[in-house]
């Protein structure tokens, strides 16, 4: 029998009423073709076909899906997070995609830098892209050596969850959940992960393509 290769990166999509987005989300991570990475889709009490499509990728063995024990964005996160089997985890929100070449070249730096070093989380930059998923522009913070204090007080995102791969262990080792029922809830989290520690590293090798002009996104929401 085969031995299998242990999880090295969980990716959890948090997916609800996402039907028109989330097919292109998971078809971008799968198409990575990475050893070692498993998808992990948190699924809500959706009224449309969201959670049809993603159990059809369960079925084929490509995803697991888990249902969140609450509502809201934090306790998908969260409910993923309680189950990642992997070293490492990020996330992708079901309405934006990663660009496929760039997350597997992504993954498989990771995975032979990581066996030297190990780090509570790694910053990266990340893809402007418009609703099609065509690349505009990239975030490049990163490039001129950026560390924590010039990241937080630069102009624009720092704050995002998809920009940062979590070490497992320190992350649901010390309880570091998303707080529930509050907005930019990715916020408070950053910044008490930021605080927290000193072994972060950061990183200029963008796939995260980020869509912020969709349509009912909470990015739209007071």
């Amino acid at each position: 029998q085969a031995k299998t290769e242990p999880v090295f990166l969980s990716v959890i999509v948090a997916a609800y009423e996402a039907e028109a987005y989330v097919e292109a989300c998971i078809d971008s991570i799968c198409g990575a073709g990475c050893a070692g990475i498993e998808i992990l889709i948190v699924l809500g009490e959706s009224s449309d076909r969201t959670n049809a499509i993603c159990r059809s990728y369960e079925t084929r063995g490509l995803a697991v899906c888990v249902m969140q024990d609450g509502k809201g964005l934090s306790d998908a996160r969260n409910c993923g997070m309680k189950k990642a089997a992997g070293e490492y985890l990020t996330f992708v929100d079901a309405d934006d995609r990663v660009d496929t070449e760039k997350f597997a070249a992504c993954v498989r730096f990771l995975k032979q830098a990581l066996r030297t070093q190990s780090y509570d989380v790694l910053v990266n930059d990340f893809l402007f892209a418009d609703h099609s998923g065509k690349i505009l522009f990239e975030s490049g913070q990163m490039k001129n050596g950026m560390g924590r204090r010039e990241l937080v007080r630069a102009k624009g995102t720092f704050w995002n969850a998809w920009r940062y791969i979590y070490r497992t262990a320190y992350v649901c080792g010390h309880n570091r959940y998303f707080l529930e029922n509050h907005s930019c809830e990715d916020l408070e989290f950053a910044v008490r992960t930021l605080l927290d520690t000193r072994r972060a590293a950061f990183l200029h090798m963008p796939y995260y393509c980020y869509c912020p002009v969709r349509p009912g996104s909470l990015m739209h929401r007071k």
